[in-house]
């Protein structure tokens, strides 16, 4: 093909988000590794260290993903999706 990204110096991610902890910098480093057959999978990302003491409440997940709502973040209604972006578009 004969083309070739530029090299460049990465900015480390400890610099671009100075309060995440070591755990968060290694996850978000392997879930953004370039090469698909070298990037952490969903179910290995689950299992990384980060989320030591996080469970998992069935409950707490229910209705979402289900719904076409129009909901923010916060819960309450916009007239606009969130992402959808573009003039007019409401913000939370």
């Amino acid at each position: 093909m004969g083309f070739s990204f530029p090299k460049f110096i990465p900015t480390p991610l400890s610099s671009l988000i100075p309060n995440a902890s070591e755990q968060a910098i290694d996850l978000m480093q392997k879930m953004l590794t370039f090469d698909p057959q070298k990037r952490i999978t969903a179910a290995q990302a689950l299992k990384h260290p980060f989320f030591e003491g996080f469970t998992h409440n069935p409950a707490a997940m229910t209705g979402l993903g289900t719904s076409n709502s129009n909901k923010n973040l916060f819960g309450t209604s916009t007239g606009t999706a969130i992402g959808s972006g573009g003039p007019g578009a409401k913000l939370p």
